[in-house]
């Protein structure tokens, strides 16, 4: 809608009820009353040059798009003289730019989960205010409210890419991949390892978190039943929300041993590394030319993984299956940080704590190519995951808060995926494999790893 003075006006009466998921504009006003505006609830884009919304008694406004005056300067929001009651929900997606006025009556703010908020308004703020159990300061005429449950999520991500290393380490070291009669020499390999999860942090907004690196290692083994090396690598990861970013620099190494007993075997690894993270968290200003401005901040972390696999083999005359139980721990000790600016939080240094089981059965085969042995397997199984989130306490605009309370959250879920190699005719192993996990929190994981294996 695209009007002269405003696209949207009731010069003699009152606006009962307008909702709005389009574009409204105006040269003067988006949308106006000389009279009530009982209920508006905006998803779109509302702009006028001088106001965004305004009307002489203002009662209920619901926003989850864009309403703005021609720059912050003008006002987005304003109740021009009247006393109404005014309720002003913002939600996920809010964007503001210019001033807010609603002074007159007994005002209520309530901040839904998934918005960073610093809101100023013109003179002072609404008696209530609501935020979903979030933490929210008031300094001045400005409310600061921060949802920081996505930064429980980089725990989550520092696992995947444990566990990802973890698998690309047994892939090297698995005796399905390794060579029929191995005489216990050494060997070198290089893998590059990549993966994508989809989690549900505590606020409800969905975390993305994808990381591709490498991991390079070698082993040793003093007969052709054991295997005993290291390795190291490094990865960069994104996660991200609609509210959050963080890019992630990982570097690790670790040992690793494998050792084949009559009927069953055990592969054990211990996994160490280092992350610096640089964090970018998304808050609605209305005082910023855009409505949004980012607040950035510095953390470095450190994370420990200790693994065992048993492999236990069922021959049949007609049918090899292979099962195995993995048993994983990381530990993940990051360092506090400071996000620079007024709306700034700063957060202590916190530990977070992931256990995990598989269960695979594996349905291996082999096959004679002209370019070598092709072995491989295609594998299905369940899952489960327990996280101890910590307790995350600092402050927001200067002023002490609990941001989280500590908490466990434990999932089960289901596992399948397949592996391949091929012993080359010269000696080398080439080899890869692909995982996808689905958990009952609705989250999901796809990881990847492929690389090569050749003797000293």
């Amino acid at each position: 809608i695209l009007g002269g003075d405003a696209g949207v006006f009731a010069v003699n009466g009152d606006i009962g009820v307008l909702h709005n998921s389009g574009t409204i504009t105006g040269d003067i006003a988006a949308v106006g009353s000389n009279g009530q505006l009982g209920e508006l609830t905006n998803s779109g884009t509302m702009r006028g040059a001088q106001y965004g919304v305004v009307a002489t008694a203002l009662y209920a406004l619901t926003n989850s798009g864009l309403i703005r005056a021609a720059d912050e300067t003008g006002t987005a929001i304003f109740e021009n003289g009247g006393a109404a009651d005014t309720l002003l929900t913002l939600n996920a997606g809010s964007v503001l730019i210019g001033h807010v006025d609603i002074n007159g009556g007994s005002d209520t703010l309530h901040v839904g989960n998934g918005l960073n908020l610093a809101l100023t308004f013109d003179t002072s703020v609404p008696e209530l205010i609501e935020t979903d159990g979030n933490p929210y300061a008031v300094v001045g005429n400005t409310v600061y409210v921060a949802d920081m449950g996505a930064f429980a999520a980089a725990g989550v991500a520092t696992a995947d890419l444990s566990g990802s290393i973890g698998d690309a380490v047994s892939g090297a070291v698995d005796k399905g991949f390794a060579e029929k009669g191995a005489d216990g020499s050494g060997h070198y390999w290089l893998q590059g390892i990549g993966g994508f999860s989809s989690e549900t942090a505590n606020s409800n907004a969905v975390t993305r978190n994808r990381f591709g690196g490498f991991v390079a290692g070698a082993d040793f083994g003093p007969d052709a039943d054991s295997r005993f090396g290291f390795f190291a690598g490094g990865a960069r990861g994104v996660i991200e929300d609609s509210l959050n970013s963080s890019n992630a620099d990982s570097f690790y190494a670790g040992i690793y041993g494998a050792n084949q007993f009559d009927d069953f075997s055990v592969k054990g690894t211990l996994r160490g590394g280092y992350t610096h993270a640089g964090n970018g968290r998304i808050v609605a200003n209305n005082t910023v030319a855009t409505g949004l401005e980012t607040v950035s901040s510095a953390q470095d972390s450190y994370f420990i993984s200790p693994g065992v696999t048993f492999v236990k083999p069922w021959v049949t005359q007609d049918l090899i299956v292979e099962s195995s139980l993995a048993l994983n721990y990381t530990g993940i000790f990051a360092g506090g940080f400071s996000e620079a600016g007024p709306a700034g939080a700063s957060i202590g240094s916190t530990s977070t704590h992931v256990f995990e089981a598989k269960a695979l059965l594996r349905l291996p085969f082999e096959k004679v190519t002209a370019g070598g042995m092709l072995t491989g397997d295609v594998h299905a199984g369940a899952t489960g995951r327990a996280i101890i989130y910590p307790a995350l306490s600092g402050t927001l605009a200067g002023t002490p808060q609990t941001f989280a309370l500590a908490s466990t959250q434990a999932t089960a879920g289901v596992v399948a995926g397949g592996a391949v190699a091929l012993q080359l005719v010269g000696g080398a192993t080439l080899f890869g494999g692909i995982d996808g996990t689905f958990r009952s929190d609705n989250s999901t994981a796809l990881t990847a790893n492929a690389g090569f294996k050749a003797k000293f």
